[in-house]
């Protein structure tokens, strides 16, 4: 949550040194021994590697981490890692697409409510933060958070409580936050969109997750084999079959080569 014990003894990861206190990552490793696999997070290009080494320094800190990058770039999957290799991988992994919400529902969805806070609030219901205790919320699209929004989340980050919607007597947990975005949060800021405050408390341990045309080397090489089926059933099975849908099939079956451990 960004206990400032907890910062200044993790201050010496974010200054490179690799001494930290935490537990090991499971990675897996090329023949080379480069670093290739983190839970879902896969690859051996310098870009990578720098994504899989923050992910092993900061994993079992508490303070809030923020995965940054375009869409479609895998930043759950990170989250992902850090929580699964963190000290609370036993407990749950709760996600919020805070864009996909409607902004009018959104703070009962965080904080839960109570029965009459509202039309239709028929009984108390649990919300994210709560589900989350004990364990990791992962906050995607942060940069949609409302203003009024920003401000409560600002109070769980820095103590831990909140208020369900309705209700008066606060709620403590203990969660590991970590937000992602595509928006470039400082114009956010400098725009006024979103509170500096709010920023500096996200934006704790950054993590950049580069898009797969920086870093070609990941992309696995195509299965001869697969590509002999993929052009065999597309001229005798799939008469229809449009360029970009073959390509994902040869795609999907070099993958599933490559885990399999066979050739490709």
């Amino acid at each position: 949550m960004g206990h400032p014990r907890e910062e200044a003894r993790f201050r010496h990861v974010r200054e490179g040194d690799v001494r930290a206190p935490i537990r090991p990552v499971r990675r897996s490793t090329s023949v080379s021994g480069l670093p290739t696999r983190c839970g879902n997070v896969v690859g051996s290009s310098p870009a990578i590697q720098r994504v899989l080494s923050v992910v092993e320094k900061v994993a079992d800190a508490n303070s809030t981490v923020l995965v940054t990058g375009e869409s479609g770039t895998g930043k759950e999957l990170v989250a992902r890692a850090l929580h699964d290799n963190s000290r609370r991988a036993d407990c749950r992994f709760v996600t919020v697409n805070c864009a996909a919400i409607p902004e009018e529902l959104l703070e009962s969805e965080l904080f839960g409510h109570v029965r009459g806070a509202f039309t239709h609030a028929v009984s108390n219901r649990e919300g994210r933060f709560a589900m989350a205790d004990g364990g990791t919320i992962f906050l995607d699209e942060i940069g949609e958070l409302p203003p009024d929004l920003q401000v409560k989340l600002l109070r769980v980050l820095e103590t831990g409580e909140f208020n369900r919607v309705g209700a008066s007597r606060p709620l403590s947990v203990d969660v590991r936050v970590i937000a992602a975005t595509n928006r470039h949060l400082e114009a956010e800021v400098a725009e006024g969109r979103l509170r500096e405050d709010f920023f500096y408390r996200v934006h704790v341990y950054p993590v950049t997750v580069p898009p797969l045309r920086e870093r070609p080397e990941d992309i696995p090489a195509p299965d001869p084999l697969a590509i002999d089926v993929a052009l065999l059933d597309m001229n005798h099975g799939w008469p229809n079959l449009g360029h970009d849908s073959l390509v994902h099939a040869v795609m999907d079956a070099s993958c599933e080569a490559i885990e399999a451990g066979l050739p490709a």
